[in-house]
């Protein structure tokens, strides 16, 4: 028994042998066609004209910027005055229930159509809070997006016009924790914005 499996094995171990080098014997090299064209362009980087400009002054600078913000800001102010006069409201009414409560002056049926009254008002100002700050979240993103829209358009246009290859936002917490400063163009980049307003508006539509 122990011969047969021997031999069983020398077999199982010739039969490998030979179907590695049937597969050596094969193993011709075959051209491969490349999808990596012959000649790539190249530019070194010393060729390129770089500039940035800080994120956070166009939040200050930015006419456009600044006045949507202001606008975004009175609509947040709004719906919270809005949302402390229901409060006092509801304060209001249920202050009056204790009261009346207190004084013996509620039937079971008053006390029970008071105790709904303000469950409804309760529910009336949480449906407002979140209805109206669904709509003002979606408007302020919205707001931001169109100004970042913005932004990139002149960026394009600036970059053109000035012949510069790239260029960089820099910001607090940003991926660029330094950047000499012979490369800022935030100032001139924001007078851009401004004095080319209409015509970002224009190459947006």
């Amino acid at each position: 028994m122990k011969t047969a499996i021997k031999t069983y094995r020398n077999l199982f171990i010739i039969a490998l042998i030979a179907l590695f080098t049937a597969c050596g014997g094969n193993n011709t090299k075959k051209e491969t066609k490349s999808t990596t064209p012959d000649k790539l362009e190249s530019r070194p980087a010393g060729n390129l004209k770089i500039a940035f400009y800080v994120q956070d002054t166009l939040k200050t600078q930015y006419t456009y910027y600044v006045e949507q913000d202001s606008l975004i800001a009175k609509k947040q102010m709004s719906l919270q005055n809005q949302l402390v006069a229901k409060d006092k409201e509801l304060q209001s009414s249920y202050a009056n229930y204790q009261s009346r409560m207190q004084a013996g002056q509620l039937s079971q049926m008053d006390d029970q159509k008071y105790q709904q009254k303000l469950q409804k008002m309760q529910m009336d100002m949480e449906q407002f809070q979140q209805n109206e700050g669904q709509k003002l979240q979606v408007e302020t993103a919205t707001k931001l997006d169109e100004i970042g829209n913005k932004i990139d358009a002149a960026a394009k246009l600036y970059c053109e016009k000035h012949g510069i290859d790239m260029l960089l936002v820099y910001g607090k917490g940003g991926q660029f924790s330094y950047i000499n400063s012979a490369f800022d163009v935030t100032e001139e980049f924001t007078n851009f914005l401004n004095d080319e307003e209409a015509r970002i508006k224009a190459e947006l539509k």
